[in-house]
């Protein structure tokens, strides 16, 4: 078997007499690692067997003067005592081993971040930050500071934990005693994004990783990646979230598939959310891919990868507003195609999405579309056009057509097309079963120009209900359920804390599937009354408010010009300034509100055009504060 390649840069570290000369995290001026790093040695105890590991010592002073250098270029407001008295605290007075030629600079700079960290007080990260840097802390104590491979592949989820896990690499050291470098792990494949290549070779050099490429696929590059440390128990931390493909019910520890080589997964973010991971990086002013800049919030291959429609500017066809911009988080995947949809449309069209969203949300009219061919056979009687107008009325939005169609794709589609031009609110009824004449949902994603994807929440949900294991396929009729327009949304009856929940009386519920402005239901009476009075009664009831809140890391001050100048441009618009005095972190909140989603998305547009890009930390549909 052939050496990994880093034995040969540590090899040629030798023949050259070189030590530590790749720059570390922000030091891309290419000035070599400090002379401060010393008594390199060869063979012996300190080497391995093949004689080969270079091991020098770098003294406790220097490296608290290379923390505190590193404190002050990550937080230049504080005085450089407080930054000094912190890297004493933190660094000690024993001298720390370098091992296999790491940079000092690289570890200081993990040591400033792992400080921040630990100092974090805004209230939305500060406990997600705190349980990840336990599950990492864990992983390394566990199988020690070179049994740990971080997955980077340049998307944002891997920024975050290849990020947080050189602070817990770091946190390790500081106990140890021991500079290591981050061991991370690359997947080659040959559709990838030419600006993913440069930034995962830009963080390679920048935070001294040891990044191991392998262009075999994953399972197959996990293989040869354990085979190469001898099988020894091995961790690799995954930037697995919650709701994502194939994450089903994996814990923060979670022991490979029976048919993968064995090893353990650690998910220190498994509960983190997209405006988690987009506050993380913008707080702590942490690089990422610039294709986030220009639109993509998910990153697969560049043949099912566009800019997310729902990030569209408005007036415009081709620019995107970034990243961080999204505010409905559950759109994160909308710029990705499914490999089985066989659709490679770059994107839907969204212009009339927000719109029609928000029109059935506080409707006055509905429209109810029945579909079946037993209903037109007189196979049974169709009660649900009485209940629909019955219950509409008593909400006081008048039904104004009924329509009843076949099963059949083109016929649904042309009803649906000719309903969403004239009525605020309309339902469907059946054909939504897994047979071959169930044909509802494809006729809707047609009629709304979008694609058919694997919907990830409705994964996760049918394989709860059927006790279907993560690792296991869905049945034929189940995978096709999961089969959903790409901007679906599964709405769960609010709980008393007004959050969607799936369980009701012990058992588990089933959503309520809202394309845009149409609510697709089943035909059989009992679950379509069911379904239909848990919209009218959730989802549809009272006048609706628009709003939006930008989250700020300036202080109010800065913002009054510019606010003064949106409240004058937007006068529908309701706008609110918030500070938090004390807060390290967020210093400004602004809400925006509105009667229509046009006014609020036409302020948030200007607003968000007159304040400095690094100002934002992050942008969501809501106002709470």
């Amino acid at each position: 078997m052939a050496p990994p390649r880093w034995y040969f840069v540590v090899g040629l570290s030798v023949v050259l007499g070189l030590v530590l000369a790749v720059p570390a995290a922000g030091f891309r001026s290419g000035r070599r690692r400090s002379a401060m790093a010393m008594q390199v040695t060869r063979g012996g105890a300190a080497a391995d067997a093949a004689g080969t590991t270079i091991r020098t010592k770098i003294g406790a002073g220097d490296l608290r003067e290379l923390v505190t250098q590193a404190l002050q270029r990550r937080e230049p407001g504080r005085s450089l005592t407080v930054h000094t008295q912190a890297a004493a605290a933190l660094v000690g007075d024993d001298a720390f081993e370098i091992v296999d030629g790491a940079s000092v600079e690289a570890f200081a700079d993990a040591v400033a971040l792992y400080k921040g960290l630990l100092d974090c007080d805004d209230a939305y990260l500060r406990d997600p930050i705190s349980d990840a840097l336990r599950i990492l802390g864990d992983g390394f104590r566990v199988f020690g500071p070179t049994g740990v491979f971080t997955s980077f592949n340049g998307g944002k989820d891997a920024v975050v934990i290849m990020q947080l896990s050189r602070a817990a690499l770091a946190k390790a050291g500081l106990k140890s005693r021991k500079v290591h470098r981050p061991r991370t792990i690359f997947f080659e494949n040959d559709g990838e994004f030419e600006e993913v290549e440069a930034f995962v070779k830009a963080s390679e050099v920048d935070n001294d990783l040891e990044l191991r490429r392998y262009d075999t696929g994953f399972v197959d590059g996990l293989t040869r990646c354990i085979d190469e440390e001898h099988g020894r128990p091995m961790g690799f931390v995954l930037g697995t979230r919650r709701g994502d493909p194939n994450c089903g019910t994996q814990g923060t520890f979670e022991p490979s598939s029976d048919w993968m080589p064995a090893f353990m997964r650690v998910n220190p973010i498994i509960e983190w959310d997209y405006g988690h991971i987009w506050h993380f990086l913008r707080l702590f002013r942490l690089p990422y891919c610039s294709l986030y800049d220009v639109g993509y919030t998910s990153l697969g291959k560049k043949s099912d990868t566009w800019p997310n429609p729902a990030l569209r500017k408005s007036g415009s066809e081709t620019q995107y507003w970034p990243a961080y911009m999204l505010s409905d988080w559950s759109l994160e995947r909308a710029g990705r195609s499914s490999r089985s949809s066989g659709s490679t449309t770059p994107e839907c069209d969204l212009r009339d999405v927000t719109s029609r969203l928000n029109r059935c949300a506080n409707p006055s009219s509905a429209s109810l579309l029945i579909i079946g061919d037993e209903i037109l056979k007189a196979k049974c009687n169709d009660s649900n056009a009485p209940y629909a107008a019955r219950v509409l009325r008593a909400k006081g939005v008048p039904l104004d057509r009924v329509a009843t169609v076949r099963d059949d794709l083109d016929d649904i589609q042309s009803e649906l097309k000719y309903q969403m031009q004239r009525f605020d609110l309309i339902v469907t009824s059946g054909g939504v079963g897994p047979t071959h004449d169930d044909v509802t949902i494809k006729a809707v994603a047609a009629a709304l120009n979008q694609r058919l994807r694997p919907n990830a929440r409705m994964e996760a949900h049918l394989r709860k209900v059927h006790k279907v294991p993560a690792d296991e396929p869905l049945r034929e009729d189940l995978a096709k359920m999961t089969m959903l327009p790409e901007l679906a949304r599964l709405r769960f009856v609010p709980d008393a804390d007004g959050e969607g929940s799936e369980k009701e009386e012990g058992k588990t519920k089933w959503p309520v599937l809202q394309c845009e402005n149409v609510f697709i239901l089943p035909g059989v009476p009992q679950f379509f009354e069911a379904k239909l009075d848990d919209i009218l009664n959730f989802f549809v009831e009272g006048a609706t408010v628009h709003t939006y809140k930008v989250v700020l890391r300036i202080e109010e001050a800065a913002v009054v010009a510019p606010l003064n100048e949106v409240v004058a441009a937007h006068p529908t618009v309701t706008f609110g300034s918030y500070p938090f005095v004390g807060n390290e972190a967020v210093k400004t909140v602004l809400t925006l509100e509105a009667a229509t989603a046009e006014a609020v998305d036409a302020g948030l547009d200007f607003l968000i055009g007159k304040l400095p890009a690094d100002a934002i930390l992050r942008v969501e549909a809501d106002e709470t504060l």
